[in-house]
């Protein structure tokens, strides 16, 4: 049940970075079952406007301990979390959700060998899309905790009652997938 919220603003030119981060802790919390949601009051549908602020949703233990691995940001002021946890206003109500926006890029340099040499050991050819994959409007580079590798993880902002077949009761590992209570 998400009854609480922070606000966290990142501090300095290292915005991007900030919010993977935090979203590196909400799913790192998600994992350990805190069910935590994650929003952009300002979101904007410009490329790479996700607003100056990033709410996270849930329950006061789980945002405590969501504050608790995100301390050396706070820290090292690089976020700030200046009114702490608070409660969601009863008179809140849901107007959109989150999801991951696509599947993996398979155009990638990497990819189209890999599929170049699986071709050839089939005695074919291999011959690559010619459609570019365009960029997606709101994208952060997250790290793979298990393999160290980065990645772009495309997001993309919905309406409430958009594929409500999608949405869950429960946020997925990201924080992703219900619906958020605007306020």
């Amino acid at each position: 049940m998400r009854t609480h919220y922070i606000d966290l603003t990142p501090e300095g030119a290292v915005t991007y970075e900030v919010f993977a981060r935090v979203l590196k802790g909400v799913h790192l919390a998600n994992v350990e079952e805190h069910a935590l949601a994650v929003d952009w009051p300002e979101w904007q549908p410009i490329r790479g406007q996700f607003g100056s602020t990033m709410r996270v949703l849930g329950t006061a233990e789980g945002l405590e301990h969501l504050l608790g691995r995100l301390a050396p940001l706070i820290t090292h002021s690089l976020l700030k979390c200046s009114e702490g946890v608070k409660q969601i206003p009863a008179s809140a109500t849901g107007t959109h959700w989150y999801r991951r926006d696509r599947k993996a890029d398979k155009s990638t340099p990497s990819h189209n060998r890999r599929l170049e040499r699986r071709a050839a050991a089939r005695g074919e050819v291999y011959v690559p899309p010619r459609v570019p994959r365009s960029p997606a409007l709101h994208a952060l580079r997250l790290q793979s905790e298990s393999t160290g590798q980065s990645y772009y993880m495309d997001i993309r902002r919905q309406g409430a009652s958009d594929e409500p077949d999608r949405q869950r009761p429960t946020p997925d590992v990201y924080g992703f997938g219900v619906v958020i209570p605007s306020f």
